[in-house]
């Protein structure tokens, strides 16, 4: 015997005898549904469908490139903007037929490639379409990112356009729903790596508030430019945010003003103590150029006594040539050369008797005695050029005519000479550094230094050091001012300090010079009130100390005491938020006025901190790109 069981539709099914309810409900679901997938290979096919979908929007991009610039034309062409072609809208056509399309659109190219597998799988299930649409946002996957930054930006988008098609389906609004939501949830991803970021990103031993502040104005090139400065430097001179910043504390009253101005002051006041220590590691101690002169000429004046030993030796000297040359040349001049020729015949053969005779010098002494006074007479022809050359040729005679007669005379001669040169080196050290018309050129100095002895260059640079020590002694309240005076011109100082102290100590003293400018600009933007706009700008941005009351006054007596009680409310709240402001500033102050190793510990601390939050940070090219690519899959739903 058997039975008949009948489903919906009018489905009947015959079953034996004694069949159990399990199977007869087995057979009698396979009999109504036969072909309904399960969820899981749903899923599976579908989001395939949709990868695949995705990879040909992507190659669709240009089609879709032209479609949009085709439109705008027919666009601007119907309102008249451009001019009308000259084939009509059929010829056109017909002519874009017959030209192979190089770049086809999405739709295009899946119709192609569906005349090859087939029509494309379609969702039987809910999850099925979930499955799909999160394919066809596959592509976003491209955009530069971490594993999980691209997989939500792929998900999170995907599942907000399907939930948002479902809800409008078969509606006019649909499409707008699904792009709508696709970019909406392609900004909560953002958003939401941004907020992860900002919670990761923390620097040890800081607020939130102050971290946030850190963060934001602490630029990439810090770290070097503290470097550059020193130890010395304070953290916030790094970057101008935090030097902005800085300037608008020091306008609020509070801990936060007297801890940066006192650490501002204090440093200040160490100027002149830094550039004299540098100066003295760098180009070696101030020796005082009166002291070193001073020794010179005892050396020098100490050689009168050997000359006076030497030429007590008594060996004539013959100048018989000398006075017979000058007989004869003297009544050849005129003018001052006659008369200088005149006084240089009364010192070599000055008349003796009363007859008017001359008698020729011939003792070593005397001689050199008329030498020296030959000198001094050179020193006043220096305005009559003709007067000045012979007398320095008959200068020169006497002088080879006493060398003759006293050959050890020319070694005490040199050793003079050498003392006298140390003394014009020293006072030539001192004018290195002037300006203007009398500055001696980086060329001509190097050119000087190559025609001196060492002692002569040592001499030189004890002049210059005591110059520069001078400057300092005289400039250092005014470091801007020592700046200009040791470096303007163009590059001649740095070439001057290089060529007599070398390139390594100038390159450093010229480094102290910028950092004590540094320091000194920074004391004029935080205590002489300079940059009044940027302190505004500082001010503004740091968290605001009070909350505005609304202002409730009225007619009414219920109105006044609801302002009485505003204002009461204000008050506390005003405390309160003051309160956590002035901690807040308090401990900005000690982070910007951090130096040395504490500094670099801090600045590596927020370099690190500042990398996590840009690791969760979605630059604006990667939006904007993410931005489109949603869209696009958003209106192929």
């Amino acid at each position: 015997m058997s039975m008949i069981v009948q489903g919906p539709g009018g489905i009947e099914i015959e079953f034996p005898d004694g069949t159990d309810a399990a199977t007869i409900d087995k057979v009698m679901r396979s009999a109504i549904a036969p072909d309904a997938p399960s969820t899981a290979m749903d899923v599976a096919k579908s989001a395939g469908t949709g990868v695949a979908k995705g990879v040909i929007g992507l190659l669709g991009l240009p089609g879709l490139a032209k479609d949009a610039i085709d439109a705008g034309l027919d666009y601007g062409i119907s309102k008249g903007w451009l001019p009308q072609p000259s084939a009509t809208p059929q010829q056109r056509a017909a002519a874009l037929q017959a030209q192979p399309n190089l770049t086809p659109n999405a739709e295009t190219i899946q119709k192609g490639v569906e005349s090859v597998t087939g029509e494309f799988y379609k969702p039987q299930t809910t999850e099925g379409k979930y499955a799909q649409t999160i394919g066809e946002f596959a592509p976003n996957a491209i955009v530069p990112g971490g594993l999980i930054r691209r997989t939500a930006q792929t998900v999170v988008p995907a599942v907000a356009s399907e939930y948002a098609g479902q809800a409008t389906e078969g509606t006019k609004y649909e499409p707008y729903a699904r792009v709508g939501a696709a970019l909406a949830g392609g900004l909560t991803a953002s958003g939401v790596e941004s907020a992860i970021g900002r919670a990761r990103a923390t620097v040890p031993g800081m607020s939130p508030t102050a971290t946030d502040v850190m963060l934001d104005s602490v630029q990439p090139g810090a770290r070097q430019r503290l470097d550059d400065l020193g130890p010395q430097a304070f953290l916030f001179e790094g970057s101008e945010p935090t030097v902005t910043i800085a300037q608008g504390m020091a306008t609020r009253p509070g801990q936060a003003q007297e801890h940066l101005n006192t650490a501002v002051r204090a440093r200040n006041a160490g100027a002149n103590a830094r550039l004299t220590s540098d100066l003295d590691t760098h180009l070696g101690p101030a020796v005082a150029p009166s002291r070193v002169q001073q020794s010179l000429e005892q050396q020098r004046a100490s050689l009168g006594d050997l000359y006076q030993q030497v030429t007590n030796l008594n060996e004539p000297v013959n100048l018989r040539h000398v006075a017979d040359h000058l007989r004869i040349a003297i009544p050849q001049e005129a003018g001052a050369t006659q008369l200088a020729l005149r006084r240089v015949q009364d010192m070599v053969a000055p008349v003796v008797g009363p007859n008017g005779q001359r008698t020729v010098r011939t003792h070593p002494r005397e001689v050199l005695n008329v030498r020296q006074a030959l000198d001094d007479e050179l020193v006043n022809l220096e305005k009559f050029p003709k007067a000045h050359a012979i007398v320095t040729q008959y200068r020169r005679a006497i002088d080879d005519a006493l060398a003759d007669a006293v050959p050890d005379i020319k070694v005490l001669d040199g050793t003079y000479a050498n003392l006298s040169r140390e003394i014009d080196a020293l006072r030539s050290g001192q004018t290195v550094f002037r300006h203007g018309p009398e500055a001696i050129r980086p060329e001509d100095l190097i050119a000087q230094r190559q025609q001196m002895t060492m002692p002569q260059r040592e001499a030189q640079r004890i002049g210059v050091r005591a110059d520069i020590d001078r400057m300092v002694g005289t400039k250092a309240n005014d470091v801007v001012a020592l700046r200009r005076l040791v470096m303007d011109e163009g590059d001649w100082s740095r070439v001057k300090l290089a060529e007599i102290f070398g390139g390594q100590a100038a390159d450093r003293i010229i480094k102290s010079i910028d950092r004590e400018a540094a320091f000194q600009a920074t004391y004029n933007k935080m205590i002489q009130n300079s940059q009044t706009a940027a302190r505004l700008q500082g001010e503004k941005a740091l968290p605001t100390r009070k909350v505005e009351a609304a202002d409730l006054k009225g007619a009414t007596i219920w109105g006044t005491a609801l302002t009485g009680l505003q204002k009461g409310v204000n008050s506390v709240r005003n405390a309160v938020r003051n309160a956590k402001v002035n901690a807040v500033e308090d401990e900005l102050s000690r982070v910007f006025t951090a130096t040395g190793s504490a500094r670099d510990k801090i600045l590596r601390d927020i370099a690190n901190a500042q990398s996590v939050r840009k690791k969760y940070q979605t630059p604006t090219r990667d939006f904007l790109v993410r931005a489109f690519l949603n869209a696009q899959a958003g209106s192929r739903q």
